[in-house]
């Protein structure tokens, strides 16, 4: 480790390394950007390995409820009558962490008070983009999670056909024996159900499934193999749908994302009906509500409901007829954002706003001790800070004419959605089949 710090590089930067300084600086900026990430505020594991490396979680279920009585004549045994009863299950799932990083520079050669500002600016930037970095992450582990095992045909099949084409093959998974893999062997088409032995994506990438922001989200089109042959004739925009893929719904019941029109908007009674599968599914509240987040375009629509004018007629003095702010509608608590995966299909607009419940995904984060070897290996930093499992190293300049101070930003984190999938009907009369349980997305038109 150097010896050299801060004041040997710039004594107008010897200030900033005050105790928390930084952290306070900062702070305030980054509650707007963990949106997303909140969904895994009640889950969080730490790692003991290195970043990229998958471990299976295993979650234990719920005993299956035993209603038969006793026998009151083997109460003398030593078991007191007592028996084992259901043995106890695990469900398994998969996550890891990956490492992200930038860095931005500081020119060393101007008026103090502009190399303090470049400095503070950029730690700021950093700050941003790592805060930036988890949020696109949660927001992707939950979308692709929940739009999954949910498509529909891109070509006429015919009768006995055992291999069909779809616009998005994610979230079909054949059986398997491979720890941590959340099958979905069993789909539904025009009423019949199928067993799916592979899904194989094209050569070359047709899916209209593509979010065209920073992050990329793409469908992946390519064909289910199934079993047995369709019973008949299938038109092309058919639905497919896994028997244990999450529940979606889309505004008037349309059968895809490609069909939405331009009256389909948000709805109270839309939003009702996903609370009601999240509670059907006793998925667990945050803070006392599920939350819905929904960009403007969506609830521009809900706005023009006629159901949720009724529950403010007459208030014109609320804070959602004056400053458009919803806080909570029907147990839900309302939070629009900027990063919900829109697209326009055509000249339509589609919005995907999604309700959330807690512990819908896990994040997963470097150990403490990962994080504090990685603060304490950087040789020649002259100035390191830890702060929500991100590590801020400064280095002096290295380059040929020393001028140039190099701010460094590194983070290990990753998130993966958690399974319900013993959480069955036998045990929640009203828990649907679905593999994941805490979270519902829904399609309607932008405005």
């Amino acid at each position: 480790m150097s010896n050299m710090s801060l004041i040997n590089v710039n004594s107008a930067l010897a200030p900033l390394t005050q105790q928390g300084y930084l952290n306070r600086l900062v702070r305030p900026s980054l509650e707007p950007e963990n949106v997303w990430r909140k969904a895994a505020s009640t889950d969080a594991e730490n790692f003991p390995h290195q970043a990229g490396m998958p471990e299976v979680i295993s979650v234990r279920g719920l005993l299956t409820p035993n209603l038969t009585p006793n026998n009151v004549s083997s109460f003398t045994d030593p078991l007191g009558g007592m028996t084992v009863g259901n043995a106890v299950q695990y469900e398994q799932y998969l996550g890891k962490f990956d490492r992200y990083d930038h860095l931005l520079s500081v020119d060393t050669e101007g008026e103090d008070f502009a190399i303090v500002r470049q400095f503070e600016e950029n730690f700021i930037s950093l700050a941003l983009y790592g805060a930036q970095v988890s949020d696109f992450l949660a927001r992707n582990a939950l979308f692709t999670t929940y739009t999954g095992g949910n498509t529909f045909l891109t070509a006429n099949a015919n009768s006995s056909a055992t291999t069909i084409h779809v616009d998005n093959i994610n979230g079909f998974v054949p059986a398997s024996s491979t720890l941590g893999t959340v099958a979905t062997p069993t789909i539904t088409i025009a009423g019949n159900t199928y067993t799916i032995s592979a899904a194989t994506p094209d050569g070359s990438n047709a899916s209209g499934f593509v979010v065209t922001d920073v992050t990329g989200m793409i469908g992946t089109s390519g064909t289910l193999t199934i079993s047995p042959g369709l019973s008949a004739a299938t038109a092309s925009g058919t639905a497919v749908t896994a028997v244990n893929g999450p529940q979606m719904l889309r505004a008037n019941s349309r059968v895809s994302y490609n069909t939405i029109q331009s009256g389909d908007l948000l709805t109270s009674t839309l939003i009702n009906q996903a609370k009601g599968i999240l509670t059907g599914n006793r998925a667990p509240k945050i803070g006392g509500a599920y939350t819905l987040y929904a960009d403007n375009f969506a609830l521009q629509g809900l706005y023009q409901d006629p159901e949720f004018q009724s529950f403010f007629r007459g208030g014109y003095d609320s804070s959602v007829w004056q400053d458009g702010e919803i806080t909570k509608l029907l147990g839900v608590r309302v939070v629009e954002c900027t990063s919900n995966p829109i697209q326009y299909v055509g000249n339509q607009l589609v919005s995907r706003p999604m309700l959330v419940a807690g512990g819908a995904l896990t994040e997963f984060q470097a150990t403490d001790r990962m994080v504090r070897n990685s603060k304490e290996a950087g040789n020649g930093v002259i100035h390191t800070m830890v702060m929500d499992n991100m590590v801020f190293h400064t280095r002096p300049p290295i380059d040929p004419g020393a001028q140039f101070i190099t701010q460094a930003f590194k983070t290990y984190v990753g998130y993966s959605a958690r399974t319900d999938r013993l959480l069955t009907s036998l045990n929640v009369p009203t828990a649907s089949a679905a593999n994941y349980k805490r979270a519902v997305c829904m399609e309607v038109a932008g405005v």
